[in-house]
């Protein structure tokens, strides 16, 4: 066996008393933290950059300024998707379907569904205004521990384990991100490469089974991007391991273990395909899956002086204080730029442990880390970035978020330059000093950092209602509304109970997508329905079969009286369509086309019909005199929809929601096919007669995840009540 590195000493196990006392003083300082909405009757929620946008910008408190509008994403994804989740929460169902976006859209797999992630249910039981702030310090909490376990894993002294655990815990990744789902995974990073050291010194099947868990749970955190850089980044540290030991204690990873932690991962996986199957069911179907692989993420380069923000965070300006300055551009902002910094003296003693420490085995591994990460992140001339896009999966992500690894590999570097340092002291008081000294220093500047970044609001700024919307929810029907962008804009409507035929994703099914892009001659709807600027085609018969009841319009236009009424003139115009359809009806005839590029351009053209059915296939529908049949909505869930059809011949009936494979019909109790009508709605063709029709969503990729998370689960207790393990060899 390799002759372990001086830095690499044995010392006594480590202390209990060491990790409570990091453990109340990490606490200590987010309680401070965040003390106005634990404390102070504040909401820690970004929820007032809604002043930005009509209707509320009209009664915008005077003085108001938004506190941080580059985390918008929160107020227009994440706060709306948890109140619908928490609703069907509430009614005891699954939030598989919402119908609210997008005319529907699988929730589960966005992709960014955090649902069956136990702590996210933290900030609903703790309520508002100190729920989201609960749910954030024990987040923080929970990865300033890991780290420091991790560390004391590898027998670092308390004061650097210690410097080492709140350099990750404040850090870049971590408080950027802090109410997005990158942060719900990569908080679980440290705690893997501990699983991983465990492992490595005890190989066999017991140690499988707590690594199947974190990776079970870093897969239901809610952000599957980020939980592919984190596993592959922790997969590259096992194979790193199985070269390099790390002292008597921390052997190599033998072959056993590397087999171990593959089994790990991948039984990890299968607990996580509760989560893990709705996103690939909507991904197949989605406008991601051609657009990710076709457009780059980044497409403005950071540039090289924007390293910098390593060393000065807000070198560019901040915007929390409304100054920020430096470079934007699709997906690249203050967050993207400042995703890896762990504070200035963990980059101090990072640079510092290459001297001190240079013999530790762990310099190396994180070292390069720390180079292939800042490479591919700040785009270095060499092959690093190539390979990252070359790879498949990867490449498709956002690259900027491997900035995880550089924040990572900086705390742990950071702890291992202090802990080299603290080594050459001979006085058991300077150490202690020189220790909490530089605890004390980092400790300032990353709270300086974290401090204010994310708002902390006045309840009554969290989706405050308007006159408009009161308006818009009196109406008791089905209606949709489609706002013109930057009026109410998608998906605040959702918490409002508003429907939309619009929405706010980073998937978005693609039939869908390609039909409502008919209505906007605005060239970034070929990407996604979130990108288009305007909608500019108000007489397009599209908006009457999506049943388009009201246009939200920043002020009054000139639209077509003989279709449009101003039923709202005040913060906003809201138009109401007098030809809007109801959710469902009875197609009055059909045309069958032979390819989706006919049935598009088909459906826009302005003679188009909505209540004739353009399907895409052969059908033995015989033409009939439709007249006197009609269908009305006798219940209507996000996942189930019935119907009461009186049919005077043999027709289709069709219902004005998104189409997915996930979909099931039962007419009369009897499964029937379900068509894709109108390139993207769904319909059923129904006998003569009265009926009664269910749609219901039952997607097979999601009752399979049920049972690959089931059997994984009775795996992982299996292994966990096996009688010990093999020693290292």
């Amino acid at each position: 066996m390799t002759e372990p590195a001086p830095d690499a000493r044995s010392r006594r196990p480590p202390s209990r008393l060491a990790g409570l006392l990091f453990a109340g003083f990490l606490l200590a300082i987010l309680v401070a933290l965040f003390h106005r909405s634990l404390l102070g009757g504040r909401l820690l929620a970004q929820s007032d950059n809604l002043y930005l946008y009509p209707p509320w910008s009209a009664s915008r408190p005077e003085g108001l300024r938004p506190q941080n509008p580059v985390l918008s994403d929160q107020t227009l994804v994440f706060l709306p998707w948890y109140r619908f989740e928490e609703e069907c929460a509430k009614r005891g169902t699954l939030p598989l379907w919402n119908p609210s976006a997008y005319a529907g859209t699988p929730q589960l797999g966005s992709g960014q569904s955090s649902f069956f992630f136990p702590l996210r249910w933290i900030r609903a039981i703790g309520g508002d205004p100190n729920g989201a702030a609960l749910y954030a310090v024990l987040r923080l909490f929970l990865a300033g521990l890991f780290a420091h376990a991790y560390l004391r894993t590898l027998r670092l002294s308390p004061l650097a384990a210690s410097f080492g655990g709140l350099s990750w815990s404040l850090c870049g990744f971590l408080v950027v991100w802090l109410n997005h789902c990158q942060s719900n995974v990569a908080l679980f990073a440290p705690l893997l490469l501990l699983l991983v050291e465990r492992i490595a010194a005890r190989p066999g099947p017991r140690p499988i089974a707590p690594l199947a868990l974190v990776v079970g749970l870093q897969f239901l955190a809610g952000h599957f991007q980020t939980s592919l850089h984190l596993l592959l980044g922790v997969g590259l540290y096992a194979l790193a391991r199985a070269f390099v030991a790390l002292g008597p204690e921390h052997p190599r990873l033998s072959a056993r273990g590397l087999l171990s932690c593959a089994l790990g991962l991948l039984l990890g996986t299968g607990l996580g395909a509760i989560q893990i199957a709705p996103f690939l069911d909507y991904l197949k179907d989605s406008a991601a899956r051609r657009v990710f692989s076709e457009v780059e993420q980044v497409p403005v380069p950071p540039g090289a002086s924007s390293i910098a923000c390593l060393a000065a965070p807000d070198r560019f300006g901040n915007p929390a204080a409304g100054d920020y300055r430096g470079p934007e551009g699709p997906n690249l902002n203050y967050n993207e730029l400042n995703g890896g910094w762990a504070g200035r003296l963990a980059l101090l003693f990072s640079f510092g442990s290459l001297f001190l420490a240079r013999r530790h085995r762990l310099i190396p591994i994180f070292g390069a880390f720390f180079l292939l990460a800042a490479a591919v992140v700040w785009r270095v001339p060499g092959f690093a970035y190539s390979l990252a896009r070359a790879i498949p999966l990867l490449g498709s992500t956002k690259l900027m978020r491997l900035s995880l690894f550089v924040a990572l590999s900086l705390s742990i570097l950071g702890a291992l330059g202090l802990d080299a340092l603290l080594a050459r002291l001979r006085s058991a008081r300077a150490r202690l000093a020189v220790g909490l000294g530089a605890i004390a220093l980092a400790a300032v500047d990353l709270f300086s950092f974290a401090f204010g970044y994310n708002p902390e609001i006045e309840p009554a700024q969290n989706f405050p209602t308007t006159p408009a919307i009161e308006f818009l929810q009196r109406d008791r029907g089905l209606p949709r509304i489609l706002a013109q962008p930057g009026v109410l804009p998608p998906n605040t409507h959702l918490a409002y109970g508003l429907a939309s035929a619009s929405g706010y994703d980073s998937v978005e099914l693609e039939r869908y997508r390609a039909l409502v892009s008919l209505l906007s001659s605005d060239p970034n709807g070929r990407f996604f329905l979130k990108e288009i600027r305007y909608f500019d085609r108000p007489d397009s018969p599209l908006l009457d079969l999506l049943g388009v009841k009201y246009a939200i319009l920043p002020e009054k236009q000139g639209l077509d009286p003989g279709r449009w009424r101003l039923a709202y003139d005040g913060e906003v115009a809201i138009y109401e369509n007098l030809r809007a359809m109801p959710r469902a009806f009875v197609a009055k005839d059909v045309v069958v086309v032979r390819s989706p590029d006919v049935a598009l351009g088909f459906l826009a053209s302005p003679a188009f019909d909505p209540i004739t059915v353009v399907l895409e296939g052969p059908t033995d529908w015989q033409e009939a005199d439709m007249a006197g049949s009609e269908v009305e909505v006798t219940s209507y869930e996000p996942s189930r929809v019935r119907l009461r059809a009186r049919m005077s011949a043999r027709g289709f009936v069709v219902l004005a929601d998104a189409y997915h494979d996930g979909w099931r019909v039962r007419v009369d109790g009897e499964g029937q096919k379900v068509w894709i009508a109108d390139h993207a709605l769904r319909a059923v063709l129904v006998p003569e007669g009265a009926h009664e029709i269910e749609f219901a969503y039952e997607p097979v990729l999601f009752r399979a995840g049920i049972w690959i998370t089931g059997f994984s689960a009775l795996g992982a207790l299996l292994l966990l009540l096996r009688r010990g393990s093999a020693p290292a060899s």
